[in-house]
C-alpha cells in the first residue's frame, strides 16, 4: 500500500530524504517542502504522524493516527498524495 504511494510521490518530483522516519520526501525545487510519515511513541501507545505542505503556504499540516486506525490512516494519506499534493 505505501509502496504505491511512494511511487506517486516520486512521480510528483519529490526526492527521498534519508532519515529515521518510515518515509520522507522533499520537493526538488524546495527542500523545505516535505512529506513525512513516521512513528511517534506516545506515553501510552504508538501513534503515526503524517505531515505535508499546504498549497501556497510555508506551513505544513500535521495529523496523528492511533495505531488501531490503519484503514482510516491509509485512506487519508492516499487521498492527500493522489489529490492534494
Amino acid at each position: 500500500m505505501f509502496l504505491t504511494l511512494e511511487k506517486n510521490i516520486v512521480k510528483k518530483k519529490f526526492i527521498e530524504l534519508n532519515n529515521k522516519k518510515i518515509w520522507s520526501y522533499y520537493k526538488k525545487s524546495d527542500p523545505t517542502t516535505q512529506i513525512n510519515f513516521e512513528v511517534v511513541n506516545d506515553i501510552i501507545k504508538k501513534k503515526y504522524k503524517f505531515s505535508f505542505p499546504l498549497k501556497n503556504s510555508p506551513v505544513h499540516y500535521v495529523v496523528y493516527f492511533n495505531e488501531n486506525e490503519n484503514e482510516k490512516m491509509k485512506k487519508y494519506i492516499r487521498f492527500i498524495i493522489n489529490h492534494y499534493i
